[in-house]
């Protein structure tokens, strides 16, 4: 019988998983995943594992739905052969981490469950953009409101599970750059000024402008470009 989950997580490119996570995989006797897309294909991760399928309830059409979805998870993993398993969580697993909500629901509470920190794409954007960091607020697309109160004390704020640009255009009102990073770190990253309507693994990164010019470096500028700029001007 099931008794306890790592969550393990799995950043947002295999270079980046860490040492402990692809041992607890390698050792797993079974691999908690969900039955949507991932960012990177996970094949070479889970070659010759045993892989359990779960569907996210985020999926659902309504709640009751949703109720029916996790209690097809809870079935799936309490009727497991094994002591422990793993879960791989895109990212790290404090951030939005799915498990309860979207996964398991109160079966959580049942089975020891220990977090195995990933890199998660929240801030690893920031590194790709070259951002300095005072004070960091993380929000999701919907919370406007919260958002717009936040833009009056932090300088960077990231937004993620976008869905429209509403966020991005009162920061933007608000003296705030906005750079959107489509699936980052992976090899069809992209970088833009504007919003194209992505949903998929996609972050805004908003950056308070001010006296010494922008957080974030001007397009095209790659890492060794960052490091020649003026005074002022890097990100």
């Amino acid at each position: 019988m099931l008794r306890k989950v790592f969550v393990v997580g799995i950043s947002p490119h295999p270079s980046l998983i860490t040492c402990r996570a692809l041992k607890l995989i390698e050792e797993a006797p079974a691999v908690l995943v969900m039955d949507t897309d991932y960012p990177f294909d996970l094949s070479d991760l889970l070659k010759g594992k045993r892989v359990i399928k779960l569907r996210p309830a985020f999926t659902a059409r309504d709640e009751e739905e949703r109720r029916e979805i996790i209690e097809e998870n809870r079935r799936k993993v309490l009727s497991l052969d094994v002591d422990w398993a793993v879960w791989l969580e895109i990212g790290t697993p404090a951030i939005r981490n799915p498990i309860r909500r979207h996964l398991l629901g109160e079966t959580v509470e049942s089975l020891e469950v220990e977090f195995v920190p990933g890199v998660s794409s929240v801030t690893a954007v920031l590194d790709r953009l070259g951002t300095i960091v005072k004070h960091l607020c993380v929000f999701g697309g919907e919370e406007v409101e919260r958002i717009e109160r936040a833009s009056e004390a932090c300088d960077v704020i990231v937004i993620i599970n976008l869905h429209d640009d509403r966020a991005p255009e009162l920061l933007r009102s608000k003296g705030f750059r906005v750079r959107y990073v489509e699936e980052c770190c992976t090899e069809r990253e992209r970088v833009t000024d504007h919003y194209t309507g992505a949903t998929y693994w996609v972050i805004a990164v908003a950056t308070r402008e001010d006296g010494e010019g922008p957080r974030v470096p001007q397009p095209g500028f790659t890492g060794s470009e960052r490091s020649s700029l003026p005074s002022g001007t890097r990100g």
